[in-house]
């Protein structure tokens, strides 16, 4: 009994360290998040790369963050289909205590951000 106690309570403790990412999207934008330094973020944002549409993102006050990974995961759709749309995920990390925002502007790289007819989109971070 004191063995299966210890083994439920070590089981807790591990899942109570293990930090949890926060998942983020367009629903997000102009919201105030807050999170901790090395705390993983994951923004995932419509998107076509068939279109020459990428995100391109800057963020307020220099480095905050670190860039973990860019990945799309592609809709689910009928076989042979082309030119679907998806998500651009971006996983990263604040690195530095602060407030800080990421802009994400969805245009092609070659034109010119156009901000009536493109999409942007604001997630701003209170990190401790």
């Amino acid at each position: 009994m004191l063995k299966n106690f210890l083994l439920s309570l070590s089981l807790l403790l591990i899942s109570c360290s293990t930090s949890s990412a926060l998942n983020l999207s367009e629903i997000n934008s102009n919201q105030t998040i807050k999170t901790h330094i090395n705390e993983e973020i994951t923004i995932s944002l419509k998107g076509n790369p068939t279109t020459g549409y990428k995100w391109q993102f800057t963020s307020s006050n220099g480095t905050y963050f670190k860039i973990l990974e860019e990945s799309y995961q592609i809709d689910k759709h009928p076989s042979g289909m082309v030119g679907v749309g998806g998500h651009f995920i971006y996983r990263f990390k604040p690195i530095e205590k602060g407030t800080f925002a990421i802009n994400a502007k969805y245009y092609r790289p070659w034109e010119e951000f156009n901000p009536e007819a493109d999409k942007q989109y604001k997630f701003n971070f209170e990190v401790e």
